[in-house]
């Protein structure tokens, strides 16, 4: 009687942990759509007798990271079955990298190094005087004014 018992108890509890551990699903950062999917999948074909397929998408569109939340909520009428979700989060994660990659490529164009043409100003210098003519001091501050705003970029003076 008493192994009975506990085989009995042994099984609710393990039945209990896998509904808990399903229900707890979370998609990590750096992974995947089907890899999550995949993960969520196994675990309900453990527990498949305990959860419906409506239950299965519940826990994708709960578990999915947020970046993804928005966009499946609004597909949400759309999805009927946990591969229907699967494609649509798929299709989410594409234009998402799709614009992040778009986004790098934008930043590194950017952030390259550029040559700013100048045109040349004339200067007169008097021999008998140290001070700088009022054009070279404008030609030397509109220097400074450019380097500081744009402090990776180059100046070349013709």
């Amino acid at each position: 009687m008493e192994a009975l018992l506990k085989n009995r108890f042994k099984r609710f509890t393990s039945d209990s942990e896998l509904m808990q551990e399903f229900f707890q699903i979370q998609q990590e950062e750096n992974q995947s759509i089907t890899s999550f999917y995949e993960n969520v999948m196994r675990k309900y074909r453990k527990a498949k007798k305990f959860i419906t397929e409506q239950q299965v998408i519940t826990i994708l569109q709960t578990g999915v990271k947020n970046s993804f939340k928005e966009y499946l909520i609004r597909k949400e009428k759309a999805i009927e079955t946990p591969d229907e979700w699967l494609q649509i989060a798929r299709e989410e994660e594409y234009i998402q990298k799709r614009l992040q990659q778009q986004c790098n490529d934008d930043y590194s164009e950017v952030t390259e190094p550029y040559v700013e043409y100048m045109l040349p100003t004339a200067t007169i210098q008097s021999k008998s005087s140290n001070t700088r003519p009022a054009n070279t001091q404008t030609s030397t501050s509109y220097h400074n004014q450019k380097t500081h705003q744009r402090p990776n970029k180059w100046v070349i003076n013709h």
